[in-house]
């Protein structure tokens, strides 16, 4: 990838319509981007149809990026939102309030270095929508609970029970393969 200032100047160029430059930044930065959508949207045809409104919604508001080194944050709030603004009206989330987790402090914690990245990542695709999208959210995008909730229109405690089960979805299977 470009370093920051080479891409700064190139979001530069976007920002005046420059095809050249729209296309240079598109090639940069599709590939993570659509890895996003799929995360959160489980579903390759749609985070393909969802990358390409992001672009479009990018270029369109381009200018209202106040400072050109920031695109790539930038460009992946503007993906998440685009998802969660797709999925919104189709998810329904199951109110899990008085879920909590049994504490398993007294198991062996290394238990998953047994288990393949690829496998992990199996297994986080085949997580329920709702709670697979808090699930990458939170933990591999680093979202707080409360800008989720927000997101999502869900209350913060019912994202936090998301996460949780979705944790324990994880764990569970996860240990099957171990058996």
């Amino acid at each position: 990838m470009e370093n920051s200032a080479d891409i700064a100047q190139i979001v530069g160029q976007a920002a005046k319509n420059k095809p050249l430059a729209q296309r240079a930044l598109y090639n940069m930065f599709h590939r993570e981007m659509l890895g996003l959508c799929i995360r959160l949207t489980g579903s390759n045809h749609l985070a393909e149809d969802i990358l390409q409104e992001g672009f479009v919604k990018a270029f369109t508001k381009i200018k209202s990026l106040h400072h050109n080194g920031k695109f790539h944050g930038w460009l992946k709030r503007i993906m998440v939102h685009e998802c969660m603004n797709y999925q919104r009206k189709a998810m329904k989330f199951e109110e899990l309030d008085n879920y909590t987790i049994a504490d398993e402090s007294d198991e062996d914690d290394n238990w998953y270095k047994l288990i393949s990245f690829e496998e992990i990542n199996k297994e986080i695709d085949l997580l329920p929508n709702g709670c697979r999208q808090i699930f990458t959210l939170h933990l591999i995008e680093n979202y707080k609970h409360k800008e989720i909730a927000n997101m999502l229109g869900i209350s913060v405690s019912t994202a936090k029970s998301q996460y949780q089960y979705a944790l324990k979805l994880l764990r569970d299977k996860l240990k099957e393969r171990l058996l």
